[in-house]
């Protein structure tokens, strides 16, 4: 299963449509009709930060967010997934 953020393969199945990525360090779940992929927040709750059609999601290579993963721009993220999500 390729991150839909960054592509990677190195991804861990946490349960049921449920990913991890070992490279941008984001969870995704995998629904039949989107991808949502999530960022862990410091006390261990996730956080939405975009969803795409499960068509472009895990092994389309398209990226959802870029900067995932990284502690900078958390707005600019969070701009860009709601972009993402409202198809703008």
């Amino acid at each position: 299963m390729k991150c839909p953020v960054c592509g990677s393969r190195q991804t861990g199945l946490l349960g049921p449509g449920e990913f991890y990525c070992w490279q941008c360090f984001v969870e995704f779940a995998v629904g039949e009709n989107r991808v949502e992929v999530y960022e862990v927040g410091e006390d261990g709750t996730l956080v939405l930060v975009g969803h795409v059609p499960a068509a472009a999601g895990p092994g389309s290579g398209l990226g959802v967010v870029s900067g995932v993963g990284s502690s900078a721009g958390r707005a600019d993220r969070l701009g860009e997934a709601h972009r993402i999500s409202s198809g703008r």
